[in-house]
């Protein structure tokens, strides 16, 4: 299995070994990545058995998988993808010949200098602990560093950084010896014209004093890195000035170490923009960081370029995030803009030069959902408005944003209260029960949401109610008095029914007049309108003219059916109903009814002379119960009836 990286035209194939293997900018990586683009520990490959998983490690740009950036392991396919910055990676599973495994030793060039793979103990394990590297300790000193500058090429001790040009590859010996040859010619002629020149300088001027040797004032290399370790210190401190005339002195003196020079410009670009270090050049600092990293001679040296790097590192995380979050801001998406600004520490320089910032977008979440909280509760769905505005007390930064937002929650309880009320009396309304439907429209306030439409339920409820009084009226036969209700209350929708029932008032009171002398062709006649003009066989007008019209056309038949009523009252313990159906039946057809009326005046005389039996014992209460059953089966007038009358109120 190999990671295979391009870099312009050339390609390097990484063999994955069982276990961890980092790659990144940094000098402890095990792939190291010779570009700004790629944090320091950038991402991880991890092989177990035939598995291959790649892992970000909180790089600054991300990595990204065939062409999406990954937040969690991703398990590697062949030909995967992966990008990191401007590197491109290819994922080779399989056995097939690739290129051949890069070595910096064995090839030299562009492409060597900027993918490097080190192995090193020297930089600290991140803050976690989890990504960890395999240790990996190579045998022998280190290697010799090729490198290439101005069409020439050298080769330098890593340990004290002293170069020696070589010839480039390709050359002969024997064309190297008369290089070297006619180079050392000339340089012994120029040595000798130098001399000749010093010689008759000191002729013309006269003066034999003796040649002294000159003394070199470079400082000892120990004293040099004392004064960069000592600059550091100074800077610190917070005496950058002090610190960059120390390192002026140092990189005059001894330039050809770099180290002064190097760190000397790195303070100078971080004073340079300001306090906060918002408009450093990172790309820059970044660069001179880790060449700083790479020629430092001393621990304190080392350890100020990588606590620096990561500084510089998170800064620029820290700005990445907020330019995402002004992305979208843009795109009116306010929340995910503030969660990202809140991924930046609370005390990061960053954060504290954007507070303005944060407090604005904070601002503008709050609002944002405030603004939906309204518009839900215009709509009337006050769930979804108190979920809005539950989010935005997340966002309100003061007591009066707090009172704001807890009132305009309290509306939607009392929104949500009035909603289940007029929901509740609407269905009462439709069960026709109309008393338990008023009670609750009484519970909405005339402020509420709902009080238009608690009104207008109000009003159909009270049509409701006068309609079935005037028809209630109308049905049990007071058509007079559900006339004038119908022009009292101006009853529109019952005009109608007014005019019906004074039609049906004229004719059964001309029914009436006509039956009461004996007309009764004309009464029959009468009868018959009322019955045309009143269908409902429960109405009042109709029932009694139903029964008159059979009564003067057929009196025997309709006796009989008075004789089959009295009966089933009878059977049901309607005594009273049953003797005004037997008196009926009496009435139209004589002698038809005259045993079941004899029959009722006996059960009256028995529970008479029953009930004075125990009023003589004494037993109150069940002559009293007697006396009123017998007043029930008798006739009102009847003997039996006064008897029972006269025992009662004495009893009394």
């Amino acid at each position: 299995m190999k990671l295979i990286i391009t870099n312009g035209t050339e390609e390097h194939a990484f063999d994955i070994q069982p276990g961890v293997m980092v790659l990144g900018r940094g000098s402890s990586c095990h792939v190291k990545l010779k570009s700004h683009h790629v944090s320091r520990r950038h991402f991880e490959c991890e092989r177990n058995g035939d598995e291959v998983v790649v892992r970000d490690l909180g790089s600054s740009n991300g990595t990204y998988v065939n062409g999406i950036r990954i937040s969690e392991p991703v398990v590697l396919k062949e030909g995967d993808k992966i990008a990191m910055g401007d590197i491109a990676i290819r994922f080779q599973a399989g056995n097939d010949a690739g290129p051949a495994a890069f070595s910096p030793a064995a090839e030299a060039g562009p492409a060597a200098e900027q993918i490097r793979q080190e192995y090193s103990e020297d930089e600290p394990t991140p803050p976690d602990g989890t990504f960890l590297p395999e240790v990996y300790s190579p045998e022998g000193p280190p290697q010799p560093i090729l490198t290439q500058r101005d069409g020439r090429w050298f080769v330098r001790d890593p340990r004290t950084n002293r170069e020696i040009e070589i010839a480039p590859k390709g050359e002969t010996a024997a064309a190297a010896r008369d290089k070297n040859k006619k180079l050392m010619t000339y340089a012994i002629i120029a040595g000798a014209a130098l001399l000749a020149v010093i010689l008759v300088t000191m002729a013309m001027s006269g003066n034999r004093q003796p040649m002294v040797a000159p003394t070199s004032s470079q400082y000892p290399r120990a004293q040099y890195n004392k004064m960069v370790d000592d600059a550091i210190k100074a800077s610190e401190n917070g005496k950058a000035d002090h610190a960059i005339d120390m390192l002026n002195k140092a990189d005059l003196d001894r330039p050809q170490i770099k180290v002064a020079g190097i760190l000397r410009d790195i303070l100078e670009a971080r004073k340079k923009s300001g306090e906060n270090m918002v408009d450093l050049d990172y790309e820059k600092v970044i660069t001179l960081l880790d060449e700083l990293e790479r020629l430092a001679q001393t621990t304190a040296a080392r350890a100020y370029a990588r606590s620096q790097l990561n500084k510089v590192e998170r800064m620029q995380r820290d700005l990445t995030l907020i330019g995402r979050a002004r992305s979208y801001e843009a795109n009116g998406d306010f929340v995910a803009a503030y969660d990202a600004i809140r991924m930046i520490p609370a005390g990061s320089p960053v954060r504290l030069a954007n507070e303005d910032y944060v407090r604005e977008l904070r601002d503008a979440c709050r609002l944002d959902f405030v603004a939906k909280g309204e518009r839900t509760m215009a709509e009337g769905k006050w769930d979804d408005a108190i979920a809005h505005l539950n989010e935005a007390m997340n966002y309100a930064p003061s007591v009066p944003h707090k009172k704001e937002i807890i009132g305009k929650m309290s509306r939607c309880v009392e929104g949500k209260t009035d909603q289940k009320a007029l929901t509740d009396a609407a269905a009462k309304f439709e069960a026709e029960e109309y008393a338990p439907a008023i009670t609750l429209l009484q519970q909405i306030d005339d402020k509420s949401h709902y009080a238009a439409m608690a009104d207008a339920l109000r009003e159909s409820i009270q049509q409701a109610m006068d309609h079935n009084e005037v028809l209630s009226l109308y049905m049990a036969g007071q058509a007079r008095k559900a006339i004038e209700l119908i022009r009292e209350r101006d009853l529109k929708s019952m005009v109608g029914l007014a005019d019906k029932a004074q039609r049906v008032l004229q004719a059964f009171a001309a029914a009436e007049q006509a039956d009461k002398p004996g007309r009764r062709g004309e009464a029959i006649a009468a009868y018959k309108t009322v019955l045309g003009l009143e269908p409902d066989p429960d109405n009042y007008y109709h029932r009694i003219s139903e029964e008159r019209f059979q009564e003067l056309n057929d009196p025997r038949a309709l006796a009989k059916e008075y004789l089959r009523k009295g009966d089933d009252a009878l059977k049901n313990d309607e005594i009273e109903a049953a003797r005004e159906y037997y008196e009926r039946a009496e009435a139209l057809d004589p002698g038809s009814a005259a045993g079941p009326l004899k029959l009722l005046d006996n059960e009256a005389r028995r529970r008479y002379i029953k009930g004075t039996a125990e009023k003589s014992e004494g037993n109150k209460q069940a002559a009293i119960k007697l006396f009123q059953q017998a007043m029930k089966y008798a006739k009102p007038g009847s003997r039996y009836y006064n008897l029972s009358q006269q025992e009662l109120h004495s009893m009394k």
